[in-house]
């Protein structure tokens, strides 16, 4: 797993089970980033390029890596 997604954590799904259910969503054909905000990522400790390439901003789902739907508000 990369860096990036080393530090993504999953705290409020794990705080409130009731309101997470396991979901995939379904996948799209050739999937790309429209717009990327760098500065914010790097407001938020990420490094824009390693987003960029493990694919997640366009749905790209590791292996390992559990995916939910949550309700909030």
């Amino acid at each position: 797993m990369s860096t990036a997604l080393q530090q993504l954590e999953h705290t409020y799904a794990d705080a409130v089970p009731d309101l997470v259910v396991a979901w995939a969503a379904a996948p799209v054909r050739d999937p790309a980033v429209v717009v990327r905000n760098d500065a914010l990522a790097r407001d938020l400790g990420l490094d824009p390029e390693a987003l960029r390439a493990d694919g997640l901003l366009t749905g790209t789902v590791p292996e390992g890596v559990q995916t939910v739907a949550m309700a909030y508000s």
